[in-house]
């Protein structure tokens, strides 16, 4: 039987000695993690970008989730074509496991936020929330029927920014569509309609974008943001 080298005998104690190190489960933790969901409705705005990650942008009437650590971060906003001048830039405090949601809305190179910690409810039935916020910054206040009942309010008088709770929808077989019709409080007239696939078990935020007699890309519109 060949007997080992000094050179295989050192191979060995060192591999014994990571080995060891690399069981210990208190030695490497990973960071505790919540998520920021980005929407960027700001008319004529090019693509955002969240601080300085690269190839991670938000064109416009689309969202992204991002993963952030936990605690104070700092959190800025910006056009790809304009970072000197952010739409965003505070300090947020991050809760762990919790969700965020940032709407960049307005009509550039004027631009709105709203941050808002979501409480995104556990369902155990076949139903779904949904919600509509408008950020039409040009809109007056809106109210939301469905074409099957629009005699129904769904929401009402919602404002600009306004934020309403999530309302429970059936999301059975039977209920695989619903036709939302977002409404000039005032006048009543439809400005968009939307035709929602029901998402069911989870959450899903209809956002109105655009602006009233808006043309191509900044016409009045329908984001879907899902909570999942």
């Amino acid at each position: 039987m060949p007997i080992p080298s000094r050179l295989n005998i050192r191979i060995i104690l060192i591999s014994v000695i990571l080995a060891g190190v690399s069981c210990k489960k208190d030695d490497f933790k990973g960071e505790e993690m919540s998520s920021l969901c980005i929407s960027n409705v700001v008319v004529g705005s090019s693509p955002i970008r969240l601080n300085s990650i690269t190839g991670e942008t938000v064109s416009y009437g689309n969202n992204r989730v991002f993963s952030v650590m936990t605690g104070q971060r700092k959190v800025v906003i910006y056009s790809i074509e304009d970072s000197v001048k952010p739409y965003y830039s505070s300090s947020v405090v991050f809760a762990k496991g919790s969700v965020y949601s940032l709407f960049v809305s307005g009509s550039y190179p004027v631009a709105d936020t709203l941050l808002i910690k979501e409480n995104i409810p556990y369902r155990l039935d076949s139903t779904a929330g949904i919600r509509v916020i408008n950020l039409c910054s040009n809109c007056p206040p809106v109210n939301v029927t469905l074409a099957l009942s629009d005699h129904v309010l769904e929401f009402s008088n919602l404002s600009y920014r306004q934020v309403p709770e999530f309302k429970t929808y059936s999301a059975t077989a039977k209920n695989g569509l619903y036709n939302f019709q977002i409404r000039d409080s005032e006048t009543g007239k439809v400005l968009v309609a939307y035709n929602l696939a029901t998402p069911r078990f989870r959450e899903v935020t209809l956002v109105l974008r655009g602006l009233k007699d808006g043309v191509g890309a900044g016409g009045l519109g329908v984001m879907r943001v899902n909570h999942y």
